[in-house]
């Protein structure tokens, strides 16, 4: 268990959060649109942004304990017997953090009729239409699958802040700590 002062608080996770997706967003632009060239299908170019998403993750925590997002909010994670983060942690880690919203994502473009790339339409007036064999029907199980992935996000914040070292679950399932640095 981690001393009060060491117990890292939302806003110093968010801010890592953010400066991370940033990053990754820099990125990514130039290998997504790559990507969509070679393919049209959305679904891949999601399931290749999320495997880099782990990638990333992996990759920084196990080899420093900090993401860059975290080293610029003074954060650490470590494992939960004090020692450094293990590649497998780091792995589960990040598959746990980051599988509920890319299931999400990937499920509404999934099932959405209309095309996920904001070029197109801005370049074609017709793309809203939906596809042929496609109809507008499946707009309410959009919605289900929207507000679900809301509300399971607000429950697992709500785990988090109920632990007393402020640990998601993410870091219960891969037996990490995140702490601030002095």
């Amino acid at each position: 268990m981690l001393m009060q002062s060491e117990v890292s608080g939302m806003g110093r996770r968010i801010l890592a959060l953010l400066v991370d997706l940033f990053m990754l967003k820099l990125a990514d632009i130039p290998l997504s649109r790559t990507l969509r060239e070679m393919t049209p299908s959305p679904l891949v170019v999601l399931v290749f942004e999320f495997c880099i998403l782990l990638i990333y993750s992996t990759v920084f925590v196990s080899r420093r304990g900090q993401t860059p997002g975290k080293i610029m909010a003074s954060l650490r994670i470590i494992s939960a017997d004090g020692g450094a983060v293990t590649q497998g942690q780091a792995f589960a880690r990040s598959v746990a953090k980051w599988t509920p919203l890319f299931a999400v994502v990937i499920a509404l473009s999934v099932i959405s009729p209309f095309p996920v790339d904001p070029s197109r339409m801005a370049l074609d007036p017709n793309a809203m239409v939906p596809p042929e064999g496609l109809s507008s029907d499946n707009a309410w199980l959009a919605d289900i699958v929207l507000y679900g992935g809301l509300v399971l996000w607000f429950i697992l914040v709500a785990i988090a802040r109920k632990d007393p070292d402020r640990r998601g679950l993410h870091d219960r399932i891969a037996g990490t700590l995140v702490m601030r640095l002095p």
